[in-house]
């Protein structure tokens, strides 16, 4: 597992990034077909930060249940002007460019995530891993390996 690298399992799925400095608004007007983690960078493109639909719902709930309609209508306008930075988790797991399978499945082992962000070494967003791209290369190796040891055994 030592030799398989980062780059047999990050996705090549598009991301979804948005700068530190866009707002709330910005976030709850992307096309959102699925739930996802949307990755903060900042103008150096350097991963600061993650935003998902859970985080919008715990920065934004405490308040709305304090207040009446009217009042909730004017902060959710003022919410939307938030920048996302200000909301996203900025203490994540983030697996480096240079991590092999190993590396990997003790990172997911430790979180309750099921993607993680891949950074260079200068903390520049290279990609994500998922736990079902580490499981498909696994299985693919369970599958090689399998073919091999039946064709070594039709030799023998």
């Amino acid at each position: 597992m030592k030799n398989i690298h980062i780059s047999e399992v990050i996705s090549r799925k598009e991301l979804s990034i948005l700068n530190e400095n866009d707002s709330l608004n910005t976030y709850l007007n992307l096309d959102k077909q699925e739930a996802q983690d949307h990755y903060i960078l900042n103008d150096f493109n350097i991963l600061t930060g993650i935003i998902n639909e859970k985080a919008v719902l715990q920065f934004i709930s405490p308040m709305l249940c304090l207040i009446d309609q009217q009042k909730g209508n004017n902060l959710m306008k003022g919410l939307k002007e938030i920048p996302v930075s200000s909301i996203a988790n900025k203490s994540f797991t983030a697996l480096n460019i240079n991590d092999n399978l190993s590396d990997i499945l003790v990172l997911f082992a430790q979180t309750t995530e099921k993607t993680l962000p891949v950074v260079d070494e200068l903390g520049q967003l290279s990609g994500n891993v998922t736990i079902q791209s580490v499981l498909n290369r696994l299985s693919f190796d369970a599958e090689i390996s399998d073919l091999f040891r039946e064709k070594t055994l039709q030799v023998i």
